[in-house]
């Protein structure tokens, strides 16, 4: 145990939330610590008092007050400055960097070349709407994205879809395609019939807006007494919304739960709504399919190399709020097509998507890393 090499894990842990820190904090704790030990370097900003607008674009910075913009960016230079103090104390050999869009893209850039300067192995994990970083990036942009992308000793992706992407980016045989795992899904609940709505389950996260909230308020006085949606981690803005519009019988507006009162959420539900803008691969839906719960979802990111329509879910365009009512109140109105969709979900995990078995794609990529430096 004591020759376990080390990989530094840098990204945004906790006070942070959402699905990079829970892929972070479940890497950490799989079986790969028995063969890796880990080290940690925070990325983690001042969380935001007020919700992100969903814009995905550099303002997004901005969007929890200039205060919160000179705090952030203040916290942003000391973990910088830090760092390679920190990485050549910790005596780690490879460092597993998450990188995503905007901002955080060139964040992870600049860790990716201090990683290289001291003579480390620089891994990078994409998660977040990269595409649509790139696409609206200018040409000159372009070409500093794509040297960035070439400094890396490999990139892990985490569909088909960002496989072929990146790879007209940079070099391809250094992509590995590695999706979200989650733990061995535990027995599914009872979930017997009863009088009253059908319980759906949305989480809504720091970035409503990317995460479909307008489309859920606008289909909602559709599913009045027919469908009653729990909204977790509903920023204040949103709650206020709801109550506003009189939709606060249909949609239910909760805090941000720890994991054991997440747990129950996924227990309680009758099916799952995940109406995204932009994903990459996205952990909650994992999580949902593995307490066996059906979906209904739009066609981004990896999503559709997840959801077959008609299978394990419903798929519906991204922003159409009258398609999405349609899908939810059709497995609202469809126990046994729930249970069928429910069963593929909580197999799938099982054969695909089981965290320990996609952690160990991880070690195999940093010791091929290490090995070509």
């Amino acid at each position: 145990m004591a020759d376990r090499p080390r990989v530094m894990v840098v990204g945004p842990f906790p006070p942070t939330t959402g699905g990079v820190t829970t892929f972070m904090l479940n890497l950490m704790g799989s079986s790969q610590k028995e063969e890796w030990e880990f080290v940690r370097h925070t990325t983690s900003r001042p969380v935001r008092k007020t919700p992100y607008s969903g814009q995905v674009s550099y303002a997004g910075f901005l969007q929890g007050g200039i205060g919160r913009a000179f705090q952030s960016a203040a916290v942003t230079v000391w973990h910088a400055l830090s760092y390679p103090f920190v990485l050549l104390g910790s005596g780690a050999r490879v460092a597993q960097i998450q990188s995503s869009d905007y901002f955080a893209f060139w964040e992870a850039s600049l860790y990716v070349v201090m990683t290289r300067l001291l003579g480390r192995t620089a891994v990078v994990r994409f998660g977040g709407a990269f595409d649509r970083f790139y696409e609206a990036s200018s040409e000159r942009a372009r070409s500093f994205i794509r040297r960035s992308l070439d400094l890396s000793d490999a990139i892990v992706v985490q569909s088909g879809y960002w496989r072929e992407y990146f790879g007209r980016l940079t070099d391809p045989e250094k992509l590995t395609v590695i999706t979200n795992g989650v733990p061995a899904p535990p027995a599914p609940p009872e979930r017997p019939e009863e009088e009253g709505p059908v319980a759906a389950l949305f989480i809504c996260g720091t970035e409503p807006a990317r995460k479909g909230i307008d489309e859920l308020l606008a289909m909602a006085p559709r599913l009045r007494g027919r469908v009653h949606v729990r909204c977790v981690a509903t920023p204040s803005e949103v709650r206020e919304r709801v109550v506003e519009s009189g939709l606060d019988d249909v949609i239910e507006p909760l805090g941000t739960l720890d994991r054991d009162a997440l747990d129950v959420e996924y227990q309680r539900a009758d099916m799952f709504l995940i109406p995204s803008h932009g994903e990459g691969f996205p952990n909650s839906l994992l999580e949902a399919m593995a307490r066996a719960l059906p979906v209904v979802a739009t066609p981004v990111g990896a999503v559709p190399e997840i959801i077959e329509d008609g299978v394990n879910g419903l798929m519906v365009p991204v922003a159409d709020a009258d398609a999405l009512a349609e899908a939810t109140l059709a497995l609202a109105g469809d126990p046994a097509l729930r249970l069928r969709m429910g069963t593929v979900n909580r197999q799938e995990v099982t054969d695909e998507y089981e965290l320990d078995r996609v952690c160990e794609r991880f070690g195999r990529v940093w010791r091929q890393a290490m090995s070509r430096r």
